[in-house]
């Protein structure tokens, strides 16, 4: 179930999950390695994604922001974990995969051009702040960040694709179209998009906590030997923090791992032993709701998906164990701290 076979009808050796005998030979095929890549290949995309927005929110709201404003934003954060998983994966399926073969160039341009945006906005927002008057300039660095986020995303929808298109001299998106064998709605970046939008909320919460946390007298004791708040944050806060981070991270990792609607919803639920990122996939869960409802009991079908399910089981609860443990654990040590 985990290695290549020769299937009759096959040139080479292949891992196939096929259960259904319409074709190829009435022959069942029942490999678990295209599920377990998609499974995983959509799990850690989500995390490249999710990563860094629900950190730096938590970083800046449990670091830089000050009381009223964390009192508004953090409960507005945690507020998007209470939105339906089959919510995100209704919006994505109807509006985020007709408009993919666009948003793909587009998402990929704002990915490279942010972090020399939000560069510039810091560099510009602290004299530009100095101007307003003292009740609003704290707080300003966050309109600031988003008001540049908005007019860069405006400018990698609207202007980059044609730019870029024109400059390379080729469609792009027929490009794109003859690089997968799947529909470009349905590729797996398109599904990390609204998995990493899905778990954001839980890395952030935990990540939060972790970082606000940390003992005012560790930042005090920085503070007074001349370290900036930079410096701070870099070599005491996360380095305090790191556990909590670490482990907030898995627990997203465990989640999107174990994400049923979203992938079933936002997928073509195509089997594919490939880890590129613009073919399409087939979840473990996914593969679950699918099949499970029609398999015959007690046949070989209907115990592997039994299999596939103990491994799901297996996986998130090693994941969710390891990753409160090392929760647990920097919550005593900021408390011994």
């Amino acid at each position: 179930m985990f290695h290549p076979q020769h299937y009759e009808g096959y040139d080479n050796d292949e891992t196939v999950w096929q259960t259904t005998s319409a074709s190829d030979y009435q022959e069942a095929k029942f490999s678990l390695t295209p599920l377990l890549i998609g499974s995983i290949k959509a799990s850690l995309l989500a995390l490249l994604i999710a990563i860094p927005v629900a950190i730096g929110a938590a970083i800046y709201t449990a670091f830089f922001a000050k009381s009223k404003l964390r009192n508004v934003l953090k409960p507005a954060i945690e507020l998007l974990e209470a939105i339906p998983s089959v919510l995100i994966g209704f919006i994505a399926a109807i509006w985020l995969s007709p408009k993919a073969e666009q948003f793909l160039f587009s998402f990929g341009f704002f990915l490279i051009v942010i972090p020399f945006v939000l560069i510039a906005v810091a560099v510009v927002q602290r004299p530009v702040a100095e101007l307003l008057p003292k009740q609003f300039r704290h707080g300003a660095e966050l309109a600031f960040a988003i008001g540049g986020v908005f007019v860069l995303g405006y400018i990698s929808v609207e202007l980059a694709p044609s730019l870029i298109f024109s400059l390379m001299g080729v469609d792009g998106f027929t490009l794109l179209a003859a690089e997968s064998e799947s529909p470009i709605g349905k590729t797996t970046i398109v599904v990390a998009l609204a998995l990493g939008v899905a778990i954001s909320p839980s890395i952030y919460s935990l990540a939060e906590d972790a970082i606000y946390g940390v003992p005012n007298d560790l930042k005090h004791a920085s503070f007074a030997l001349g370290a900036t708040r930079l410096q701070t944050l870099i070599h005491v806060v996360i380095q305090v923090a790191l556990p909590g981070i670490v482990a907030a991270i898995m627990l997203g990792f465990g989640r999107a791992f174990g994400e049923t609607m979203i992938v079933l919803m936002v997928t073509g639920n195509t089997p594919i032993s490939s880890w590129g990122l613009i073919e399409g996939l087939r979840a473990l869960t996914a593969n679950l709701a699918i099949e499970l409802p029609e398999a015959d009991v007690s046949s070989a079908h209907y115990q592997i998906l039994f299999l596939t399910a103990c491994i799901l089981f297996a996986f998130t609860f090693v994941v969710n164990t390891v990753a409160e443990v090392m929760r647990q654990r920097i919550k005593g040590r900021v408390f011994i701290g």
